[in-house]
């Protein structure tokens, strides 16, 4: 009987919750947000709300505190209290106006470039709260501004909170399909979650809406070079070294690709600029015994 109590417990949680979402965002029941083309903004700032109350919720029942099953009654209390304040808080901060969208006044894109510098100046000097508000307030006066959503995006995988981060790209794509960066960074994020196929899938959608970009040919040549396909990642490295040719850090990769492929010529060739460029580099002398140990003709 009394391994009854946690279930009914979680289940009357998740009820609980699901009355605060249901009352709190009655769109989310009661309109199809998709068929209404002035409301899809809003739908990604629902959508994060519900994903982080989500993950909040499986925070407390994941927790290895035992309080929880043998007082249901200050679990409830305690922690149901702080999720919908968090709610409360959640829902000021993403509760855009679900009018009609219209052109945007002088007097509002002036308030909207000055809250988009004021995010990125707060983005850069790390303090991410108050970068996000601003981002959000500029997203306020204008719900389809991409540099508001690419801040956010950034915000969020600094945060490590992919789930949001992944959400707000997504929804960059939804209004820009050729928005190279937004598909650069969804590759960033499945290369470091392990996803290496998707990776790459995402790095060749964002070098194909932007071709020559040394940094999306150097992510292309490590998930190639993951996966085995040393060759492609070769033509990659090449690229990138041709575009940017003083940049050690691709001609770095190059060398240490042209050894693995026992390709002494170009390790050689590649070696020699790289003295040229930075003779002070530590790693010269390696390159230069490995090429003459392992790659004899």
């Amino acid at each position: 009987m009394y391994d009854i109590i946690p279930f009914s417990i979680i289940i009357i949680s998740l009820a609980i919750i699901l009355f605060i979402v249901v009352r709190k965002f009655p769109a989310l029941s009661s309109v199809d947000i998709d068929s209404l083309s002035e409301e899809k903004q809003s739908k990604l700032h629902e959508q994060i709300v519900i994903s982080r109350i989500k993950n909040r919720f499986k925070k407390i029942v994941s927790s290895k505190k035992i309080s929880f099953l043998t007082k249901p009654g200050i679990f409830l209390k305690n922690n149901f209290r702080l999720l919908y304040k968090k709610l409360l808080n959640l829902e000021k901060k993403y509760k855009f106006s679900k009018t009609k969208i219209k052109e945007i006044t002088d007097k509002e894109i002036y308030k909207r470039e000055d809250a988009l510098t004021e995010a990125q100046t707060l983005l850069k000097d790390n303090n991410l709260d108050l970068a996000e508000k601003k981002f959000v307030e500029a997203l306020n006066l204008d719900p389809q501004n991409i540099k508001a959503y690419e801040g956010l995006s950034e915000i969020y995988m600094k945060l490590d909170q992919d789930d949001q981060a992944i959400e707000v790209l997504n929804h960059i794509i939804k209004i820009e399909e050729n928005n190279s960066q937004a598909y650069f960074k969804l590759g960033q994020i499945n290369f470091n979650q392990g996803d290496i196929k998707e990776a790459r899938e995402y790095y060749l959608k964002a070098v194909k809406f932007k071709p020559h970009y040394p940094p999306i040919l150097l992510a292309l040549a490590n998930v190639c070079q993951s996966l085995e396909f040393n060759e492609e990642a070769l033509s990659y490295l090449k690229e990138a070294v041709t575009i940017e040719s003083g940049n050690p850090k691709y001609l770095d990769r190059l060398i240490e690709l042209s050894i693995i492929l026992k390709d002494k010529n170009l390790a050689e060739t590649s070696l020699s600029k790289l003295k040229e460029i930075n003779p002070e580099n530590k790693k010269i002398n390696e390159y230069k015994d490995k090429i003459e140990n392992k790659l004899v003709t």
